[in-house]
């Protein structure tokens, strides 16, 4: 039932397992519960049926007042329990890479000793004019989801249209010659990941286990991100989303990193934009996020100070997307109903943009989170044959190359720097590096499934660095 449900793997099923479940969808507990404990109940109830019908037949009391018979019964049965419990590890094994996930944290790596750039110490040059920063991730953006011609790989139809007009229109990245992005690594291929990747240039490796997490208060206190570094020039911060700021860290690590204004389900409760008792899907839908956050926009550019205002949609999230009574019904499948109205959705926040008055000093970026975590429109499709969708608007420099680039999530924070106006010396920060320069990438060096795997070791280096107070 998980790998039908979901793309991911053990560890992200992890930390899932071992995060408070504060924020989650509605029913998703539930809906867990009713597919993996209910096949459990009914196996118990089986066995609780043949050892009632055993002891309670004529048949059975004979054989069980047989000593020899009912050793061989015993034995029989702790056979069938053994088998069955080796049996199932053996499934999950091959199913979740269980075993290939405890090998890799049992092999360590120097990669954050010898190629991590600390931001923090980097000499950066501010631009003399600082423009605004507006960064939309859309949740599980892939470019799948486009037609074949495009660069995807729906046959026939195109799902996100206008998204991808807006690519070939302005500026984006791409792993092949048409619409492409960022391959989408383990550690960053989960919302909370994607966002620490992004904004750090580090991938989540932390301890997954509660007893281990307690030693680390704080999210991150060692690293240095994109909002510290905004902040330190003079930026007013906001993080948006439709659900509860807390779930998976996400206030936290914002508010710690860069002062932001957490603007969330309860936040708009409050501001009465959504009924006091408001509550779908994961919160609130997209058509209020957008809502809300031309309002917020507003209001920062009004401030006289640069703004960055980051904000994450949710309406396609796995498993099925959420259909509101904005979505069409232009397909048999839900979720590409819902792709199409977040498609029109984003497209229409963009015109908005671009007849504001604050535009001409605004870089937008738009960038998906992480590829789809479950098979709806991608199945039999690797991971690593997906990319994540990604157009910069409004910017500054020119790019070197934007075709054929190998590149994942920890490139974004050099590349969003730049794309501001910043200069960045070696062109890397974290383990990312400026796609708007001609340095290859970690990923373009080493290949993309050997940095992968990298990442995915060990590393003291990184849990005294970045996970604890320096």
């Amino acid at each position: 039932w998980y790998k039908q449900r979901f793309t991911t793997g053990f560890q992200e099923l992890l930390f899932t397992l071992s995060s408070p479940l504060t924020g989650a969808a509605e029913n998703e507990t539930a809906v867990t519960l009713e597919h993996t404990l209910m096949p459990v109940i009914a196996v118990l109830s089986l066995y609780l049926l043949a050892w009632a019908l055993l002891h309670s037949t004529p048949a059975g009391q004979r054989l069980l007042a047989s000593p020899a018979w009912a050793r061989r019964l015993r034995a029989v049965q702790a056979l069938i329990c053994a088998g069955a419990l080796a049996a199932s590890l053996v499934y999950a094994d091959a199913e979740l890479g269980i075993v290939g996930y405890y090998r890799h944290r049992m092999d360590s790596t120097r990669i954050y000793e010898e190629r991590y750039v600390d931001p923090g110490r980097a000499a950066l040059t501010a631009p003399e004019q600082k423009k605004n920063l507006i960064y939309l991730y859309l949740e599980s953006m892939e470019t799948s989801y486009a037609d074949q011609a495009s660069g995807g790989i729906q046959p026939g139809v195109n799902y996100i249209p206008r998204l991808t007009a807006l690519a070939q229109e302005h500026l984006s990245f791409s792993d092949g010659e048409r619409l492409g992005g960022w391959k989408s690594v383990l550690g960053t291929n989960w919302t909370s990941g994607a966002l620490l990747a992004t904004t750090s240039g580090l991938p989540f490796e932390l301890p997954v286990n509660p007893a281990a997490m307690a030693g680390f208060p704080r999210f991150m206190p060692g690293v240095t991100a994109l909002g510290d570094i905004l902040a330190r020039d003079g930026y007013t911060q906001e993080f948006l989303c439709g659900s509860d700021g807390q779930y998976a860290g996400r206030s936290v690590y914002f508010r710690e990193h860069g002062d932001y204004e957490i603007f969330d389900l309860f936040t708009a409760r409050e501001r009465g934009y959504i009924p006091e008792d408001y509550f779908v899907w994961w919160g609130f839908e997209d058509q209020h996020l957008f809502r809300i956050a031309r309002d917020e926009i507003t209001r920062l550019a009004e401030g006289g100070q640069p703004f960055n205002f980051t904000f994450l949609t949710v309406d396609p999230h796995h498993p099925t997307g959420y259909v509101c009574d904005a979505c069409e019904d232009e397909f048999e499948l839900p979720l590409g109903n819902v792709l199409r109205c977040q498609d029109r959705q984003v497209a229409d926040f963009v015109a908005w943009c671009q007849v504001q008055p604050f535009w001409e000093d605004t870089v937008l970026i738009i960038t998906g989170d992480h590829t789809r975590m479950d098979p709806n429109l991608v199945e039999d499709v690797e991971r690593l044959d997906r990319s994540v969708y990604n157009c910069f608007m409004n910017i500054a420099p020119e790019a070197a190359r934007t075709r054929n680039r190998s590149f994942t999530a920890m490139d974004m924070l050099p590349t969003t720097l730049s794309a501001l106006g910043y200069q960045i010396p070696g062109d890397r920060l974290g383990l990312g590096t400026d796609l708007f320069s001609s340095t290859p990438t970690l990923a373009e060096e080493m290949g993309v499934e050997a940095f992968e795997a990298e990442i995915n070791r060990y590393s003291a280096y990184y849990l005294e660095q970045f996970a604890k107070e320096k």
